[in-house]
């Protein structure tokens, strides 16, 4: 083991950008066009720590600390890392036992230490890391040296060796299959959260990130003036009322960081710095581990995040390369996520992009930008743009490309390759390895991670791409609040009375008493505003309640004690077993009752927001719809629906793209009914019951089956019964035209 003092500077080192030979093998790197762009920003001194920017980085995970090694199955040093460290791989070892180890380095408030850890322990998410990590297999040199001491055999023993070190996705199908021990060092209070978002995406991966640091200690060094802002135009419960943040003669919140922006309450704070309260598919990107990616960090998804922006398909003024790529090329060049750059753009210049920090017009700074808002501080506009300019001008961003690429390398270097690898830790400092704690944020607004978050997600999802694998790492406190803090504008609901309406959940769907961790999970989820509709939904959706397996009777039962706190009667359960059998879904059903005069009147009684929950498929549109659909399986078919094909001509005859004419013929002509291969007899009676709902009658039969021997088409005798006044009347009997 190697220790090394580091002074670690305010300002990081002083370094140009440079693209070299054996540094990113992006195709952002090489194209043809991008190196008059990268020329240009190589003239200039960009405040950036190029080394950090090139290392390898990876997370400690699987486990709550671990201790470093002196060397492979050596002693250790008695340096503890706790889960969610950030770790710098220098190399790959096969010790002689044959497990698998990493030397690593790693930053403990300012110092930098060198061991070695467990394969099992370390995650990495950098692209292509096996290929570029030095590796050195102890055995097979062993066993090489003992036979031939040449260095061809060196060289192919660590080409073998490379293959042996275990890839991000093998590590993720580990995590999947032992799901519940790799949330063990989670509190009980996020684990139902990560347990929900586990079963959506099980290639997922939560990192928790073991702080040390005492709840209320953290809020309080956020509350420090200036360091937590909101939007004037949020609720007057996000807002602080401190001496310095506001006057309380004449009512006014008092501008931080120009007019706009005012003191965060601490409800407002505790809010949007708890976690707990950001465990949901849309809202956990913030967490996101921020490693380049090219295979699905594209130029595509980039011009996603930045629609309906001046950025949108546009060329840069002064430049040869559209914002979509400007993004992408320093991404690469910084081992960033071009995605986070983009939303960060966005985040900070909005839609119109009117700054005149990016106008490249303010007196006295013409032709200098600053797209990432970088020391843009102070309590008027003119301080604001001032300051933000000087800092373009001192680092020499005089094209808008050099202002995104150097802002981007530092974003890289002083924050992301220093242990603020995700949006959230970029605004809400919790990690020591450098910089202390709380003072070194990237931003005051205490929405941007979530805001930029929600844009990464909502561009995967444009993507399809959710069922990746991605590395979430996930911050946890000492002495928490036991349920996650309320949204300020909602924090008045009684607690009691929303508990009791969490507990009747639990017993009348899932049969059994609430645990304390899951009563205050989703009592917290109705305090911060989810609707009653949304809640019930999830009960109803869960593992647990799926693997009950309750029959259709039973749900129907579990409806009324749910949603009209009482039995069912006969009439009422048999209509809706009998819209089940027709093929409607369960989320129909569970969509009525949430519907229903009673389930508003409990809802109201428990002080909760009622809300109503979206059908998307195509059988819940209308019951008499599903159920015409579903005879024609049976009177055509001979079988019951598959839901597939329920839901496509339901949806086809519900939006006009078939006519019920149509879809019925269609049935008929169908290569399923087709292979069947029926008589002219059989063909005849299944028309029969098709179009006329009845068995044939002796005259009509004997007249359909006579055309047929003298030549008419089946197609044509089909024709005739589907447009027969007969078959008209009984679609008019489903509602149907």
């Amino acid at each position: 083991m190697r220790k090394r003092k580091n002074q670690i500077l305010a300002a990081v080192l002083s370094a140009t950008l440079i693209l070299s030979a054996t540094g990113i093998n992006s195709t952002y790197a090489q194209e043809t066009g991008a190196s008059d762009v990268v020329t240009e920003l190589l003239s200039q001194d960009q405040t950036v720590d190029e080394t950090a920017i090139d290392q390898i980085k990876a997370v400690l995970f699987n486990c709550t600390d671990h201790g470093l090694r002196e060397f492979p199955g050596g002693k250790d040093i008695g340096i503890t890392l706790y889960s969610g460290q950030q770790l710098v791989l220098l190399s790959y070892v096969i010790a002689e036992d044959g497990s698998g180890w990493y030397q690593v380095s790693v930053a403990l408030d300012g110092t930098v230490y060198e061991g070695y850890i467990e394969e099992a322990y370390v995650l990495c998410t950098a692209e292509n890391y096996q290929e570029k990590l030095p590796v050195e297999d102890l055995v097979e040199q062993a066993r090489i040296h003992a036979v031939s001491d040449t260095e061809g055999d060196a060289e192919e023993t660590n080409t073998k060796a490379s293959e042996k070190i275990t890839g991000l996705d093998t590590k993720a199908q580990a995590v999947n299959a032992d799901f519940e021990t790799s949330i063990a060092a989670f509190p009980e209070s996020y684990k139902t959260s990560l347990r929900a978002l586990h079963a959506a995406h099980p290639n997922w991966v939560f990192v928790p990130q073991i702080t040390n640091i005492d709840w209320d200690t953290f809020i309080a060094a956020e509350m420090t003036p200036e360091r937590s802002l909101v939007p004037r135009s949020m609720d007057d419960s996000y807002k602080g009322k401190q001496s310095w943040a506001y006057d309380p003669i004449t009512g006014e919140y008092k501008g931080l960081s120009g007019y706009n922006w005012v003191q965060a309450s601490e409800a407002a704070v505790m809010y949007y710095a708890d976690p707990r309260n950001f465990l949901t598919e849309d809202s956990i990107f913030q967490f996101e581990l921020l490693t380049y990616n090219s295979n699905y960090q594209t130029e595509a998804g980039v011009e996603a995040i930045i629609n309906g922006t001046f950025m949108s398909h546009a060329q840069m003024a002064d430049d040869v390369v559209t914002y979509a790529k400007a993004f992408c090329l320093a991404g690469a060049q910084t081992n960033v996520s071009p995605f986070m750059l983009a939303a960060r753009v966005r985040q900070e210049q909005g839609a119109a992009g009117t700054s005149p920090l990016i106008s490249g017009l303010y007196p006295g700074y013409e032709g200098y930008y600053n797209f990432f808002n970088i020391q843009a501080f102070g309590t008027t506009e003119t301080e604001i743009y001032v300051n933000g300019l000087n800092y373009a001008k001192a680092h020499g961003w005089n094209t808008r490309y050099n202002s995104i690429a150097g802002g981007a390398s530092i974003l890289s270097g002083n924050y992301i390759s220093k242990g603020q690898d995700t949006l959230y830790l970029q605004k809400f400092d919790v990690d020591d390895s450098y910089y202390g704690l709380f003072s070194h944020q990237y931003m005051q607004n205490i929405l941007g991670a979530l805001n930029e978050g929600k844009t990464a997600y909502s561009v995967y999802s444009g993507m399809n791409i959710l069922d990746n694998t991605f590395v979430f790492k996930i911050p946890v406190y000492n002495n928490m609040p036991v349920a996650a803090s309320p949204r300020p504008d909602l924090a008045k609901v009684n607690e009691k009375e929303v508990k009791a309406f969490v507990t009747r959940l639990y017993r009348n769907i899932l049969k059994r008493n609430a645990d304390e961790a899951g009563l205050y999970y989703w009592y917290t989820c109705l305090a911060n505003g989810e609707t009653a509709a949304s809640v019930v939904a999830k009960f109803v959706n869960s593992d647990e309640f799926i693997k009950q397996k309750a029959t259709d009777e039973d749900y129907v039962e579990r409806m009324y004690t749910t949603m009209m706190n009482r039995k069912a009667d006969a009439s009422g359960k048999a209509y809706w077993l009998d819209v089940l059998k027709a093929g409607c879904s369960r989320k129909y059903v569970l969509a009525q009752f949430i519907g229903s005069a009673e389930f508003t009147s409990i809802c109201d009684k428990y002080g909760v927001v009622k809300g109503q929950i979206t059908l998307t498929e195509g059988r819940d549109h209308n019951v008499e719809l599903t159920k015409y659909v579903g005879r024609l399986y049976q009177t055509a078919l001979n079988r019951k629906p598959d839901t597939d094909g329920l839901n496509y001509w339901t949806e086809a005859i519900w939006t006009k793209t078939r006519t019920p004419y149509d879809v019925a013929s269609q049935f008929i002509n169908s290569q399923e009914f087709t292979n069947k291969k029926y008589s002219d007899k059989e063909y005849l009676t299944i028309l029969y019951l098709t179009f006329f709902d009845r068995e044939p009658d002796a005259a009509g039969y004997s007249y359909w089956q006579q055309q047929l021997k003298s030549g008419m088409s089946r197609d044509k005798v089909l024709k005739n019964f589907a447009y027969s006044d007969e078959f008209k009347k009984l679609t008019e009997g489903y509602g149907l035209k």
